[in-house]
């Protein structure tokens, strides 16, 4: 957890925690608009959040755009890239999740309703 202390509008935040790992970068704005709602509340509109293991190794990247959540990667315990989930900004609900094997991309799942999905074998598996 932080907390601000007099944050200045437009500017870009690198926040670290106590043992100095990177746990969120983005810019500050004190007010946004999205889709003709002003939202007054100053926040992280466009950010990225880090989540590490237990044993400091990076676990996700989140990422939000526009004051939604966009994607998420997930790494592997090698620190290779696993698996990629892709949020629509307005329903909050999945769309898609790449999966890959040994940081290639091996097969993408395509939903088309909330536990509903066909799947797209990567380049690597025809």
């Amino acid at each position: 957890r932080y907390e601000l202390k007099d944050p200045k509008n437009g500017v870009y935040y690198f926040i670290h925690n106590n043992i100095g790992q990177l746990v969120m970068e983005g810019r500050h704005d004190s007010e946004f608009t999205y889709e003709g709602h002003i939202n007054k509340q100053g926040n992280f509109y466009n950010s990225k959040t880090y989540r590490y293991r237990k044993n400091g190794d990076l676990e996700t990247i989140h990422f939000m755009e526009d004051g939604r959540n966009l994607k998420t990667e997930h790494y592997d315990r090698k620190k290779r890239l696993s698996k990629i989930r892709y949020i629509d900004k307005k329903s909050e609900s999945t769309t898609k999740i790449e999966i890959y094997d040994h940081g290639i991309l091996d097969k993408t799942r395509v939903y088309t309703s909330f536990d509903n999905y066909y799947t797209v074998k990567g380049a690597t598996n025809p």
